[in-house]
Parts: C-alpha cells; structure tokens; sequence
C-alpha cells in the first residue's frame, strides 16, 4: 500500500500517532513535502499533545496558507494558545469566528470558538499581571499521588468536593 494512502488513512480514521509516524517518514525519505503534508504532521502533533512540534509544522504549513483546508486557522490558533502564545491565537481565532460565522453549517461551533478568544484574552491579562501564589500542602486526606480536580467549596465553606482518579473503595458508611 502506497505510504501517503496508509498515512491519510490513519490520519482521517483519528489515529494521529500512527499518522505521524507515516508522515513523518515521508518527510524523510522525500526531498520536498507539500504544505498539507506539514499542516497534518503539525495537527498529529498536536493531537499527540507535542504543542511545539506541532506549531513548527503548522507555520511550515503557513506558507500556502491559501492552499489549507478552513480548519488549518483553528489548529495554528490552537497551536499558538497551548504553546502560550494568546496573543497571537487570539487575531487567528478570529479569522476563524469570521469565516464560519459566513458557512451555516459551521455556526455550532461559533460558541466555542468565542469561549476560546476569551480563555486567551484571560490568559493574557493574568500573564501582564502575575500573581504571587503559594502551593501548600492541606493534608494526606486530600492531597494524594492520583489527579484531583475540579474543587468546589460550599457557600459555608464546610465541605469540598472534588473530582479524583484514586482507586474507589468500597465503604459501608457511603452510598
């Protein structure tokens, strides 16, 4: 089977990690690659969580930005936010607003979208005014090696909950 038909398989299947693999070996064994072929190498990046690798690719990509798909603006917006770079994300994100605001089949994702120009636009304003934050441990009971997230405290301040991937024992006394 021809490399760039595996690769595009794996690549339109969402198997982003075997896509890269594929694509990347084309990169190499071919003097030349098209700026697809970047655009994708730099969107299995970021799908495989590699956000500098992935902008690298994309802005290779850049260069026939006419010649990309109309998700190639989300990915190099997406690409500058995870890589820290909001204020360059924000101007592509609106490009992006601007053009599926104008196609009715796109307009569902108008919402997230804005609520991604408005994490950058926060992000922005807490990178210009930094905060002096001090992490302390509260105690074992809560603290634990497993992720805890998505604390909420009652309105008294009595009680937290949270959300954990700590192993679930089963207790007589909770239901």
């Amino acid at each position: 089977i021809d490399l760039e038909l595996e690769a595009e398989e794996k690549f339109e299947g969402y198997d982003f990690k075997s896509a890269l693999e594929l694509f990347l070996q084309i990169e190499k064994e071919k003097n030349e690659v098209s700026s697809e072929i970047h655009f994708k190498i730099g969107v299995c990046y970021l799908e495989t969580y590699e956000y500098q690798s992935s902008l690298h690719y994309l802005e290779k990509a850049q260069t026939n930005k006419s010649e990309m798909p109309f998700s190639f603006t989300y990915y190099l917006a997406k690409a500058y936010q995870l890589n820290g770079l909001v204020t360059m994300a924000v101007p592509v994100y609106k490009e992006y607003l601007f053009y599926i605001s104008t196609h009715e089949d796109l307009i569902q994702y108008k919402e997230e979208i804005e609520r991604e120009i408005k994490k950058c636009e926060t992000a922005e304003h807490f990178y210009k005014t930094p905060k002096d934050v001090h992490v302390k441990l509260m105690s074992t009971a809560i603290n634990s090696p497993y992720d805890d997230y998505d604390p909420l405290i009652t309105s008294d301040q009595a009680v937290m909950y949270f959300t954990s991937d700590r192993p679930h024992k089963k207790s007589k006394a909770r239901h």
